[in-house]
């Protein structure tokens, strides 16, 4: 079976150009902190995110993810329940994906204000 691959055509045939700018700017900066931090994660690029999971078959820790015909983005967190330290930011907890969502805004998106988050998740 030949693995799907998922190109900037394909985001843009659902979300407007600045959106797929702005999820490409995210999915590099998270990149860049998993590099920083040395942490054994790869991206993968699905339908509607971008996942950082230690191999093509194990569980993401965490990613980027549009919200679907919103035009806007969501950093989300695994396996990481709700922290009052994080209240003002959070957008939401998922019970169905076991996941924080933060609504990522373009003006002001600090993806390392999330660093502590980002490795307990790592970590778990």
């Amino acid at each position: 079976m030949t693995k799907k691959t998922y190109s900037r055509a394909v985001y843009l045939a659902f979300e407007d150009e600045h959106t797929v700018d702005f999820f490409y700017r995210c999915v590099n900066d998270l990149e860049r902190i998993v590099s920083e931090q040395s942490w054994q994660l790869d991206k993968y690029f699905q339908s509607q995110w971008c996942s950082f999971k230690p191999n093509d078959d194990g569980l993401a820790a965490f990613g980027i993810a549009f919200e679907p015909g919103k035009n806007r983005l969501y950093l989300y967190i695994k396996r990481i329940q709700p922290d009052v330290s994080y209240l003002e930011q959070w957008a939401r907890f998922n019970k169905r994906y076991d996941q924080l969502e933060f609504l990522i805004e373009p003006r002001g998106a600090r993806l390392e204000a999330f660093l502590p988050l980002l490795e307990r998740a790592y970590r778990l």
